[in-house]
C-alpha cells in the first residue's frame, strides 16, 4: 500500500506540474492577445490650439504689486491707492490693488482711515505705515505684498 501511495504521489505531482506549465503557456498567450488589443494609440496634444493656449496660461507669472515713489505724501492730504500703488498681471495689464490692512510700526491698526468705496486715505499724522496689499488677475492668481509708505507732516514749500 505504501508503494502504491508513493507511485500515485509521483504521478500526481508530475501531472500537476505538467498542468501548471500548460496553463502558464496558455495564460501568457491569452494575456498577450488581450494586451495587444488593449494598447491605445498615443495622442500628441501639441497640435491642438487649446493645448497651446492652456500651456501659455499655465506658464503665466503671478501678478506684481509696485510702489510709486515719485510723490511725497503729507498728513491731511487725500491719498488715492491708485496714485501710491500699482498692480500688473503676468501679461503686463494693470489690475486693481486691494488694501488688506494698514498698520504703523508699533502694529496699531489704521484701517478706519481707508475708504473702501473711493479707495482713498487721509492720514491724520505723519509716520511710516505698513500696507498689506493684494492683487488678483483674471486667472485668479494672487499676489500679496507688504509695502511701507512714509507720510510727512511738512509741506514742500514750508
Amino acid at each position: 500500500m505504501r508503494k502504491w501511495i508513493e507511485e500515485y504521489g509521483e504521478q500526481l505531482l508530475s501531472g500537476v506540474t505538467g498542468f501548471m506549465i500548460i496553463m502558464l503557456i496558455v495564460v501568457s498567450g491569452v494575456l498577450s492577445v488581450i494586451g495587444a488589443r488593449g494598447k491605445m494609440p498615443e495622442n500628441y496634444y501639441g497640435q491642438y490650439r487649446d493645448f497651446d493656449a492652456f500651456s501659455e496660461l499655465c506658464q503665466q507669472k503671478k501678478p506684481e504689486i509696485a510702489y510709486r515713489p515719485e510723490k511725497q505724501w503729507y498728513a491731511g492730504e487725500v491719498i488715492s491707492i491708485e496714485e501710491a500703488f500699482s498692480g500688473k498681471d503676468g501679461t503686463g495689464n494693470y489690475i486693481r490693488v486691494e488694501v488688506k490692512s494698514i498698520t504703523d510700526r508699533s502694529g496699531k491698526d489704521y484701517m478706519e482711515i481707508y475708504n473702501r468705496k473711493t479707495h482713498q486715505i487721509i492720514f491724520q499724522k505723519a509716520g511710516i505705515y505698513m500696507f498689506e496689499l493684494n492683487a488678483q488677475d483674471k486667472q485668479k492668481l494672487c499676489a500679496t505684498q507688504k509695502i511701507e509708505l512714509s507720510v510727512d507732516n511738512r509741506k514742500a514749500g514750508e
